[in-house]
């Protein structure tokens, strides 16, 4: 299994950091078949048919096998605590929580710690500063 941040969910929120992760099964983890799915390649000039004819044009197209996350986890970081370190080490933990239920058949809701609001002009400065920097990085790993 392992684990993604994923940019388009990385914001600031509130005058803290939020961060996406998307938890991800391999082969041989339980129930990998749930998320491992074939999906249609649809032309970018998208469907141009009638309403009642669009489910045989879904079916028609070609498909490609694609690996979903098994879950998504937001997690609000102080700019204090969003260092790349603490990213990575929430994201391994937040996969081994999340596994864990899922590996029993239970939703893999994990509870996030509480965090201290500061709604202030120069931390939200300081909050979408560092989300720009999380976007364009790479945070990833693998975790056995």
């Amino acid at each position: 299994m392992y684990f993604k941040v994923e940019p388009t969910g990385c914001s600031e929120r509130k005058g803290l950091i939020q961060v996406r992760y998307c938890l991800y099964l391999d082969p041989e983890d339980h129930g990998y078949e749930k998320h491992h799915v074939q999906v249609p390649i649809a032309p970018a000039e998208g469907y141009k048919g009638k309403p009642e004819d669009f489910q045989k044009w879904i079916d028609s197209l070609p498909k490609v096998w694609q690996n979903n996350p098994f879950v998504n986890h937001f997690v609000q970081f102080t700019p204090e605590e969003a260092t790349d370190e603490n990213i990575m080490y929430i994201g391994e933990l937040a996969l081994k929580m999340a596994y864990e239920k899922w590996a029993k058949d239970e939703r893999p809701i994990i509870q996030n710690q509480p965090v201290k609001i500061d709604l202030s002009a120069t931390r939200k400065s300081i909050c979408v500063a560092r989300v720009e920097q999380i976007r364009a990085a790479t945070f990833e790993k693998k975790v056995q």
